[in-house]
């Protein structure tokens, strides 16, 4: 059982995931509201991925990603950061902070299933 974390405030595009990766066989889901709320859970529940959306309040992606990875449980982990602030993040930067890939909104589903199986492992 592979098991995916997602990061977002909108509980709306919450729930539009969560119906998402349901489909997928193997998958167990679990979701936060915030990026401090990300941090706990990715510590408590050790993840196989994270898919966060950049701008958050109380703490955005950026900053949770590095909070993240600095836990000795959480550094292998990839970290997929999403965003329709474009020119607000900066590739390099969210890199740097420790995501694996950047993905700008919007986003295909098909395009979704690809990234999520290339970093869980499934075909």
């Amino acid at each position: 059982m592979k098991k995916i974390l997602l990061i977002d405030d909108e509980k709306d595009l919450r729930s539009i995931f969560k119906i998402f990766l349901l489909g997928i066989k193997n998958i167990e889901f679990f979701e936060a509201g915030d990026g401090k709320e990300g941090i706990e859970m990715a510590r408590s529940y050790n993840p196989d991925l994270i898919i966060m959306d950049y701008r958050m309040p109380i703490m955005n992606g950026l900053e949770a990603t590095k909070e993240i990875r600095s836990s000795l449980t959480s550094e292998k982990v990839p970290i997929i950061m999403y965003t329709g602030y474009a020119k607000e993040l900066d590739m390099q930067e969210a890199i740097i902070a420790g995501c694996n890939e950047v993905v700008y909104k919007p986003i295909n589903t098909k395009d979704w299933m690809q990234i999520i199986y290339k970093y869980i492992g499934i075909e």
